[in-house]
């Protein structure tokens, strides 16, 4: 049995297996309040582009969004040198075999995952190709999503 104090000071009583999903409720709640906070305040920072791997620090230092949800989508990605669309490129040019960060289409669409989809744009998102396109449709969903506002401007 475990015991949980609440800051009213109420206690509850749970099995184990009735914890961990009280426990994996309460941390999923406040990891998306989190993540709902860091673009609100950091849309600007957060690349539109579907063809980018970018660095996780720039996702949790820049953007601020929290490392225990950036850390999901940090992988190395490989070169397939067969075709110039799959092979990848430092920023000076050259080709490399395998460049370690973010697919930044990934940490787009779970983004909009998070904060829910328009119906329109979901539609077309659906029945879209191509890696920018689709990049593109996830970040105008976190716009309007979180009526956003630039801070561009």
């Amino acid at each position: 049995m475990i015991t949980h104090t609440t800051k009213d000071g109420t206690e509850t009583k749970y099995t184990v297996r009735q914890y961990r999903k009280f426990f994996a409720e309460t941390k999923g709640k406040e990891l998306q309040e989190e993540i709902i906070k860091a673009l609100k305040d950091n849309l600007d920072k957060l690349d539109s582009s579907g063809h980018n791997i970018n660095d996780p620090t720039h996702y949790i230092n820049d953007v601020k969004l929290p490392a225990e949800f950036i850390c999901n989508f940090a992988r190395k990605h490989y070169s397939n040198y067969s075709d110039y669309k799959s092979t990848l490129y430092d920023r000076s040019g050259s080709m490399v075999d395998y460049i370690f960060g973010c697919n930044n289409l990934s940490v787009l669409s779970s983004l909009c995952n998070i904060v829910g989809w328009d119906k329109a744009i979901y539609e077309h998102y659906c029945h879209v190709s191509g890696r920018g396109f689709s990049a593109g449709l996830c970040y105008q969903n976190l716009v309007k999503q979180l009526n956003y506002q630039s801070k561009k401007d």
